[in-house]
């Protein structure tokens, strides 16, 4: 089990859902305007996806007509509003109106490739506050509309689990199957989202919901807990037996924002914990607070868990525009260290091929930033460390792959450092054409 679930850990940091749409965090503004102001945002948006859509007085707007090709000159309408304030409240002034065949006219395919053509106005935005608006009228045909779809049914589930989520977590453990192209699974996830803090309903969703999802649904989560109380944190991980609590400690890792409570969690469930679960602790801690991560790794005992603490620090760190204090983190702990790890994140320093990425050699598009980091001043830091790799044809390799991409970045620069620094005599010929 172990070994599947570490690798189901890796495969789930490659996944990611994004947040609702701008027409659903529309729709949910519009709703919210009535609530209260000091709630939790969660509960803020439970609350708004509840609320009954707002009726329109009897005499007071003549409903438009949607018979034919009525509904499609709406839409357009609707499309043609610069406004999002005036543009949502459009449509749910017209979604007030829809007959039950409507509501899937309007989601029709030609109708949605319609509606998210490009332009100005976020047109795509009008489909997700239909298929909200219809989840609050009549939640299970929207979600069955969105299976027959194969798509947007994480929309729908977010929406009912605002409106009734004991009734949206009963249809997905007994209507959903995990089918349909891992769909399921990322309801599953947004379902866990909507939650909030909600952590025996998120327990329930764990365990129930659906069964072929169980184990995959929680990965495809990204919760944002408030202020858990340890009690709380306590009473739902004892209530979820192997290996869902596995799950739910992972949850509570990414969910919880403070460092000191993850790790509190980690202690007092070491038989759930995995020795990657301290990688993304201490690849974030350094942001706020490096001599504390620092320290912290420092006081961890000798062992797996230690050695993914340091990996996980040091990738933080390798990700910084300024790459001194991950070398002299690296110093730190050399005797926690091999050499072909110094010499990953000494290659990973300068070229933009591998900019962020930590890794030798191997250029990780994913860890690009949007501009280009000090390529000098790092090539510079990195070469200095080079001279402390023992083996000759590492070190080398790792004059090479500096030199060659810095020359391309900043040549001056580069053949500036060259003609101050020694160099292997092969290299020195090498570079000096």
């Amino acid at each position: 089990m172990k070994a599947r679930t570490a690798t189901i850990a890796i495969i789930s940091l490659l996944l990611g859902m994004s947040a609702l749409s701008v027409g659903g965090r529309l729709y949910v503004d519009a709703q919210a305007s009535k609530q209260s102001s000091g709630q939790h945002p969660r509960a803020k948006a439970r609350k708004a996806e509840s609320t009954p859509l707002p009726s329109v007085p009897a005499g007071q707007t003549k409903a438009p007509p949607l018979e034919g090709d009525g509904l499609i000159k709406q839409l357009q309408a609707l499309m043609a509003i610069g406004n999002e304030a005036d543009r949502t409240q459009g449509v749910l002034e017209l979604v007030s109106h829809f007959k039950p065949e409507d509501w899937q006219r309007a989601l029709s395919r030609e109708t949605l490739q319609m509606m998210s053509k490009p332009g100005p106005t976020e047109a795509g935005s009008i489909a997700d506050l239909i298929i909200a608006a219809w989840t609050e009228v009549d939640p299970e045909a929207a979600m069955e509309w969105s299976g027959a779809q194969g798509y947007r049914g994480f929309r729908v589930i977010t929406a009912w689990i605002g409106k009734d989520p004991d009734a949206a977590l009963d249809y997905l453990r007994d209507h959903m199957k995990n089918g349909n192209d891992g769909n399921v699974t990322a309801m599953v996830g947004k379902a866990i989202d909507a939650l909030g803090d909600d952590l025996p309903r998120i327990a329930r969703a764990i365990r129930e919901v659906p069964e072929d999802c169980r184990e995959f649904g929680p990965w495809r989560a990204q919760p944002q807990f408030g202020n858990l109380q340890p009690g709380d944190i306590k009473a739902f991980l004892d209530s979820l037996d192997p290996p869902f609590k596995f799950h739910g400690l992972d949850l509570l890792l990414r969910g919880l924002k403070d460092h000191e409570a993850r790790l509190a969690v980690l202690r007092e469930y070491p038989d759930a914990a995995q020795p990657w679960s301290y990688h993304p602790i201490y690849k974030e801690w350094p942001k706020s607070d490096l001599p504390a991560a620092r320290q912290s790794v420092e006081q961890m005992e000798a062992g797996e868990a230690r050695e993914a603490a340091l990996r996980g620090l040091l990738t933080g760190l390798a990700r910084e525009d300024d790459l001194s204090e991950l070398f002299s983190t690296m110093r730190r702990f050399l005797d926690d260290i091999s050499e072909e790890q110094m010499a990953d994140l000494i290659a990973g320093a300068a070229s933009n091929d591998n900019n962020r990425s930590g890794v030798r050699f191997i250029p990780d598009e994913a860890a690009r930033p949007a501009t280009p980091r000090p390529t000098t001043r790092n090539a510079a830091i990195a070469l200095a460390e080079v001279p402390g790799i023992q083996s000759e044809a590492l070190r080398e390799q790792l004059y090479r792959h500096i030199i060659e991409g810095w020359l391309v970045e900043d040549r001056n620069a580069a053949k500036e450092w060259l003609g101050r620094n020694e160099l292997p005599e092969r290299l020195r010929k090498e570079f000096g054409e």
